[in-house]
């Protein structure tokens, strides 16, 4: 048994998204034109706590250019609205959501996705009863996505791909 895709969506439905930013932790620097978020936590004072007593920690942030960063947030929203619609097409709850750059010749795309999982042997532990053909069927070909942080907007059309996993327990 092997898997199957990623093949772009099927279905002409017409979705969008608004991801409106609510993390405090995410901000808008202007004079960069870019997004400062939190990329790590580092603890403070770690060798200093009791047994028991969780650490203090710091945040370390880092910055990206607002563009880089909003088309990921559209993708990843895109994914999950267009997860949440094949779901709802096929009255399943199997189908999940993600983005990836796996994609040839796509820089980054939303991706949904069925899996089947086996043991060592090959034998399947759990089987989706979703097929690949119903899955690309029901896929939408693109989400409209809109990002918003503070003032600062970003709109892009997000291409959607589906696949069938297979993945085997070691």
């Amino acid at each position: 048994m092997e898997g199957q895709g990623p093949a772009r969506g099927e279905s002409d439905v017409e979705l969008e998204v608004e991801e409106v930013e609510d993390d405090e932790e995410v901000t808008y620097v202007e004079d960069e034109h870019a997004v400062r978020y939190v990329a790590a936590w580092r603890y403070t004072n770690r060798d200093e706590v009791d047994e028991g007593e969780p650490p203090e920690r710091e945040p370390v942030y880092e910055t990206t250019p607002f563009e880089q960063w909003a088309k990921t947030q559209c993708t990843s929203a895109a994914a999950r609205t267009a997860a949440e619609h094949v779901n709802d097409q096929l009255e399943t709850d199997e189908v999940g959501g993600g983005i990836t750059s796996a994609v040839e010749g796509k820089d980054l795309v939303a991706v949904i996705s069925v899996q089947t999982i086996l043991d060592r042997d090959g034998d399947p532990v759990s089987e989706t009863a979703v097929t690949f053909d119903a899955l690309v069927a029901a896929t939408p070909a693109n989400v409209r996505g809109t990002y918003r942080l503070d003032a600062e907007e970003y709109q892009m059309t997000v291409p959607v791909y589906a696949q069938y996993r297979v993945l085997q327990q070691e």
